[in-house]
């Protein structure tokens, strides 16, 4: 019971820290970049695989072969990038707000696929596109932390 006082003693300021706008200036620059990385992690293994081809192979030299193009080395290496900066961003704001506003990375790549690799894209998917960016929208408009669960490990 003294441990749990203590714990909402300390954790109302951190959460109040939270607000500030350094914190979510620094938030939503984190957001940029877990954005731009998977955006252009995925780009790259994309063009990298179609100049591999096909592969489904048994014999893991088939893999290895595929990790040696120049874009699919780009892009394992940029999305590694994209995964640490993940973790990052989790660190500091809620699941619930992470992934929605994460979400704008489809949106973004969709329209790289298209304009930079040639995918085509329907209007049923272009229709997803436009409800991903709004619910995105939503979501950005929330605070990104609202538990004080998430500060318990950081005031001990």
């Amino acid at each position: 019971m003294v441990d749990q006082s203590r714990r909402s003693a300390t954790t109302a300021p951190l959460l109040e820290q939270s607000k500030s706008p350094t914190f979510t200036s620094k938030t939503h620059l984190l957001t940029a970049i877990v954005v731009l990385t998977n955006v252009v992690g995925n780009v790259c293994l994309s063009h990298g695989m179609q100049e591999v081809g096909r592969t489904i192979s048994a014999s893991p030299a088939d893999y290895v072969r595929a990790l040696l193009n120049p874009w699919v080395l780009a892009g394992s290496c940029t999305l590694a990038l994209w995964m640490i900066s993940d973790l990052a961003l989790l660190s500091r704001a809620d699941l619930t707000f992470v992934l929605p506003v994460t979400a704008s990375a489809y949106v973004f790549i969709a329209i790289a696929g298209h304009f930079v690799l040639g995918d085509r894209i329907s209007w049923e998917r272009w229709l997803g596109i436009v409800v991903i960016t709004l619910a995105v929208v939503l979501a950005e408009e929330t605070p990104s932390l609202t538990s004080k669960a998430e500060y318990r490990e950081h005031s001990q």
